[in-house]
């Protein structure tokens, strides 16, 4: 009975407030539908800037970009034609950033760029703005991207996601020791930051200090159970140290780790491929031809199937291991390690000359591709599969 007349209490208030009122509180219980209605409603009644802006926001929520940029564009031509003053031109801002995101959840990164240029012009403090556009320029390939997040970093000393974003940069550059300490930087702001301890086990990792790395990337577990990418990398710092040792036990190590990154994605190629490395380390060829074998099923690479050749020639199995190489080369003429394994082969029968030319060729391809001659190049590469062909 209380419940009852609680109900009736929230819907009487809820008639009494006023439409933004109402429509903060639908969304907030995540009834998108009636606060979209609720704020429909009032638009057709008197347009207000603020009552758009909220029904833009409010449709993004619900996942109607389209929608949202159109309600966004008609708040910025409300804007353009009211008095340049302080809230119109926060309105402006607030749209732009909005539509900048509603044109990166599109895809259309381009668009995203320019919607926040216009945002951080308007307002040079905007910390979020820049760190966004930085987003962009990740994205549309700029190195420019970090003067972005740094401009970010120095309006607001606290935000995490522009030190991370800095991590990434650095690491992808191969400048592991600068990415460190933007990690660590993360880190003391946002110490429950999953990702933070992801990547800097990641990075650890590609400096060759895998005993540090296997404790960030445990701690990212401990925060995240279901963290496929801290079970996946902590398995391959493993698989390292079983390789520096020797220790059978560090490999079985490794291998439970891939296990258990499979139980977490079944759909993981590369926890698949990673265990099919580690069982051909540990002797176990017919479990790694498996794996591989789920591996290529999930993600068809030159890569995986030049690893199936691999596993084959353990096993003794010549011929199907040429037939993977010469389709990795099918798959990706320019898969170096592909030519290398298959000349392998082709020296261990003492096909001297076919190996030779085969590979002349594929060298010559690479140069001319990079010189822009594509058509020679492709005619290259096709005389050198004709050449393995005809040596199989």
């Amino acid at each position: 009975m209380l419940q009852l007349r609680g109900h009736r209490w929230l819907k009487a208030g809820l008639t009494e407030m006023s439409p933004i009122q109402q429509a903060l509180i639908y969304s907030f219980c995540e009834n998108h539908d009636k606060a979209i209605q609720v704020l429909d409603g009032a638009t057709l009644n008197r347009p207000e800037i603020n009552i758009i802006i909220l029904l833009a926001k409010t449709q993004m929520k619900a996942k109607r970009t389209k929608e949202a940029v159109r309600l966004f564009k008609k708040a910025l031509d409300v804007c353009s034609h009211s008095e340049r003053g302080p809230h119109a031109l926060e309105a402006t801002v607030d749209c732009l950033y909005n539509l900048g995101l509603c044109y990166m959840d599109e895809g259309n990164f381009q668009m995203a760029f320019e919607s926040f240029t216009k945002a951080v012009k308007i307002n040079p403090n905007f910390a979020e703005g820049f760190h966004q556009r930085g987003l962009c320029k990740v994205k549309l390939h700029k190195d420019s991207s970090i003067l972005d997040f740094n401009r970010a970093i120095t309006l607001n000393p606290k935000h995490y996601e522009a030190y991370l974003n800095r991590v990434a940069f650095y690491g992808l550059k191969g400048r592991y020791s600068k990415a460190i300490l933007n990690c660590n930087e993360a880190i003391n702001i946002y110490p429950q930051s999953v990702r933070a301890y992801i990547y800097r086990g990641v990075l650890k990792y590609h400096n060759r200090t895998y005993k540090l790395a296997i404790t960030d990337l445990t701690t990212a577990i401990n925060m995240d159970k279901n963290s496929y990418v801290a079970f996946y990398n902590r398995a391959l710092c493993y698989t390292k140290i079983g390789e520096l040792q020797m220790a059978q036990e560090k490999f079985q190590k490794a291998w439970n780790h891939f296990t258990i990154a499979i139980e977490v994605d079944p759909k993981s190629y590369l926890a698949y491929e990673g265990r099919a490395v580690v069982c051909l380390q540990m002797g176990n060829n017919f479990a790694a031809i498996q794996d591989i074998n789920f591996a290529i099923k999930i993600n068809t690479t030159a890569e995986f199937l030049t690893n199936r050749g691999v596993i084959h020639e353990f096993m003794g199995q010549q011929q199907n291991a040429m037939r993977d190489y010469q389709a990795a080369i099918s798959l990706n003429p320019t898969y170096a390690l592909a030519y290398f394994n298959a000349g392998n082969i082709y020296f261990h029968h003492r096909q001297f000359s076919q190996v030779i030319d085969a590979l002349v060729y594929n060298l010559r391809a690479e140069v001319r591709g990079k010189m822009g001659a594509i058509e020679e190049a492709m005619a290259d590469y096709n005389q050198a599969l004709d050449l393995q062909e005809y040596a199989k």
